[in-house]
């Protein structure tokens, strides 16, 4: 019964509008009240959720990734991508792609890579004559990779969640993350070369231009080098890596000259109200996990999958739809906290390593961004493209194609999220 009023509220709530924050707190509020709960859980577990060092890392982490939006790095960033990679089929297209790549070492989140790389590229793309919905769609695939590709805020959020190390979280992402890009540019490639993506060539790049582009973007592409070697070293914790990429992050604005007062408040002032956001979702989602779990949920749907499945590869597959089905309605912060601890003990089951599996969860939740009816990138690359939800929406779904692929292949390829983490930091025990 206190499960059923718990879920029901949920979706009742959630279908009238109500932020989800609220309505997860109010679910779980009604299921403590209406079963055998304490009061005093409320706060109890909610204090709980967020009483872990490593979340400290988030505020850190956002603050940074703002600041390398206004540092000026990312024009740098794209400059140099431009320079190296735009004479491959696909031109912009890949060239988008890579820029991904190297900003999500330092953002760690799909909306800031829009953000940081929305409007540089969709200008870029139309001045060479790209169509505008393939440009927001390619910036919108491209985006997937920001929590992927490390420092991700996701992986931080999941550790703290299933008590899994972060260091080999980050290591895993890196190597899933290439794996995705490499899958998008092939994708990108095979529509330029069968010419159902006109993309017009790319002009010459000089040595000179090269040159040029490739020094003003060194400090920018030591940034993910500097906070990972640093963390690889044990000179800091996976926390204090988000100081070390605030200061990172200074040091580059003051390189490019790209500071000013008010930029600089508003990325203090946009990092607070988020982290305070990512915080208070983590807070009341911790309430929601703790119930479903004493409630015997992960074991229901452990015999559930069991009865249907003692096949490792087809339960697999349905954890995956449900996953992804999960992603296309529900934010990825409360859809990770609520799913992880009750799908943890199910995949433990099958022998699924806890790193390989968070890969696989963060993938299909973030898939959900570029996915109607939530969508959120969808509705963030519209506002900054111009263009209506719809034909960014339909731009986008061809994309769907190769991001499935990745994902299919990275859970059931684990060596290609594992093997990095193994080499760097030694085999874990499985």
């Amino acid at each position: 019964m206190t499960l059923f009023i718990l879920i029901g509220s949920f979706m009742l709530l959630f279908a009238l509008g109500v932020p989800v924050s609220l309505a997860i707190g109010l679910a779980s509020l009604a299921a403590i009240l209406t079963g055998d709960y304490s009061l005093l859980d409320l706060p109890r577990y909610t204090m709980s959720g967020i009483d872990s060092f490593i979340l400290l890392s988030i505020p850190f982490f956002v603050l940074a990734g703002n600041l390398f939006n206004i540092s000026g790095a990312t024009s740098r960033l794209f400059a140099f991508c431009e320079s190296v990679f735009a004479r491959i089929p696909g031109g912009l297209g890949q060239v988008t792609i890579m820029s991904n790549v190297v900003f999500s070492g330092m953002s760690g989140a799909a909306l800031a890579d829009i953000a940081g790389l929305g409007t540089i590229v969709s200008r870029a793309m139309n001045r060479a004559g790209y169509r505008p919905p393939f440009a927001a769609a390619t910036i919108l695939a491209g985006s997937v990779l920001g929590p992927m590709i490390p420092p991700s805020i996701m992986f931080i959020i999941y550790a703290a969640a299933t008590n899994t190390s972060v260091g080999r979280l980050f290591l895993a992402g890196a190597g899933a993350g290439l794996f995705i890009a490499a899958v998008l540019m092939a994708y990108i490639a095979y529509r330029a070369t069968t010419g159902r993506e006109m993309c017009p060539p790319a002009p010459q790049v000089t040595m000179r231009e090269f040159g040029r582009t490739t020094f003003g973007a060194i400090p920018a592409l030591l940034a993910p080098i500097v906070i990972l070697g640093a963390m690889r070293t044990g000179a800091v914790t996976a926390t204090e890596a988000g100081v070390l990429a605030v200061l990172y992050a200074l040091m580059l604005g003051l390189i490019y000259r790209g500071y000013s007062v008010a930029k600089v408040r508003w990325a203090v002032t946009d990092a607070v109200l988020t982290s305070a956001n990512i915080l208070w979702i983590i807070a009341v989602s911790t309430v929601m996990g703790h119930i479903l779990t004493l409630e015997g949920l992960a074991q229901s749907l452990s015999a559930a999958l069991a009865s249907v499945t003692d096949h490792r590869v087809l339960a697999l597959l349905i954890i995956n739809v449900g996953l992804l089905a999960l992603g296309c309605v529900l934010e990825t912060t409360p859809a990770l906290l609520i799913a992880a601890p009750i799908l943890m003990p199910v995949v433990a089951g099958y022998g699924v390593d806890p790193v390989h599996f968070g890969v696989i969860m963060c993938l299909n939740l973030i898939i959900g961004i570029i996915h109607p009816p939530m969508g959120i990138g969808l509705f963030a690359v519209s506002a900054i493209t111009k263009l209506s939800v719809e034909t960014v929406t339909k731009a986008t779904l061809p994309y769907l194609i190769p991001l499935i692929f990745a994902l299919l292949v990275i859970t059931f390829v684990p060596q290609i999220t594992l093997w990095l983490p193994d080499l760097v930091m030694g085999p874990a025990i499985r």
